[in-house]
């Protein structure tokens, strides 16, 4: 049986997914020198509360029966690489169609496996980069399963401190001999286990994950400061400013508490725009690239090209929702279907036939 989906939630991961759409075209007009976008970032607030609302979802997902992990994986398997290779087909036909260029047959490859960042393959789209984060959580979840500590809220607390403590460490590495060390790995991991404690805490009313959480938000807001101006205080070609970090990752934790607790909106469009958030994060860059290969968005801020973006971002993505991710979420409901009844068949046990 399906478990029933928190719409508030949803309308959330739409908000999410809309600013990172947003922020990415606002990048390739002049307003991306504006004070505001140079002291801010769209896409990054999204991005953390994408994070956090993984920690919120993915652990609770894995149920507690003998087959837990099995279905897990399979489940997150259908769920994320059937519409993420459609993606990697978009991403090399921009190369083809925007750079004339054909990317490196073993950058496809290993792009196709999600895990190419590992391996220091570059991403054929720049949003690949959360996937392997995501992915590294997953693992973490399985290990903890494992351990029988995926539920334990003090557990969750404190793995998102040591998190926070590693990016502390992390930063300063970077800072220190000025390599680009990944701070946002254990930032990110901070965050969904900080989403465990505020599931716990706001939605199965649990007193003691409350306590937890105003633990790591102290934490949080103590060490963020250090974290940004040590990592992203020497620039390594991507604009990095600490100012921005710091309020976006603020920001985006602020509202994420607001609209988790004291609001929570229930739009029908929102909660559609997060059902299909998936495909928007993976598909907008190509139509993004359409768009200003044939446009002059470079020049100025035009409200009929961004409308058309937001319009054909929106409806491929649809596109993609009903006939990739829902079907292939469909089709794995029914292997694991299959798989339960043969499992039953065969643990039941049979009466002798007589000879």
């Amino acid at each position: 049986m399906t478990k029933p989906r928190i719409e508030y939630l949803d309308s959330l991961r739409g908000i999410a997914a809309l600013m990172v759409v947003i922020s990415h075209f606002l990048e390739r007009t002049p307003l991306r020198d504006t004070w505001f976008l140079s002291h801010f970032n769209l896409g990054q607030f999204g991005v953390v509360i994408f994070f956090i609302l993984s920690g919120m979802v993915i652990p609770y997902s894995l149920g507690d029966s003998k087959q837990a992990i099995k279905k897990f994986i399979t489940s997150r398997f259908f769920r994320l690489y059937p519409a993420y290779w459609l993606s990697v087909l978009f991403a090399v036909l921009s190369a083809i169609l925007f750079t004339d260029t054909l990317p490196e047959i073993k950058t496809i490859a290993f792009n196709l496996t999600m895990i190419q960042s590992l391996f220091n393959v570059p991403d054929l789209f720049g949003v690949y980069w959360t996937l392997i984060i995501e992915l590294i959580f997953y693992a973490l979840c399985v290990l903890l399963f494992v351990s029988k500590l995926l539920h334990n809220i003090f557990c969750s607390l404190i793995i998102s401190v040591a998190m926070l403590l590693v990016a502390s460490i992390a930063a300063y590495t970077r800072w220190q001999l000025e390599m680009k060390i990944p701070v946002a790995v254990p930032l990110a991991m901070s965050l969904m286990f900080f989403g465990v404690l505020w599931r716990e805490a706001t939605i199965n009313d649990n007193k003691r994950a409350l306590n937890y959480s105003v633990v790591w938000i102290c934490s949080f807001i103590v060490m963020l400061p250090v974290i940004c101006f040590l990592a992203y205080s020497k620039n390594f070609g991507f604009s990095e400013n600490p100012i921005a970090y710091w309020a976006t990752y603020t920001s985006a934790l602020l509202f994420f508490l607001l609209f988790t607790s004291i609001i929570k909106i229930i739009s029908r469009y929102l909660v559609f725009m997060g059902t299909i958030s998936y495909s928007l994060y993976l598909l907008h860059q190509f139509f993004l690239e359409l768009i200003s290969s044939n446009t002059s968005i470079g020049s100025g801020f035009n409200l009929v090209y961004f409308c058309f973006y937001i319009t054909i971002v929106i409806v491929a993505s649809t596109i993609s929702y009903f006939t990739i991710e829902k079907p292939s979420v469909k089709f794995c409901r029914n292997i694991l279907n299959g798989q339960k009844i043969r499992y039953a068949l065969t643990s039941t046990p049979h009466n002798k036939s007589r000879v």
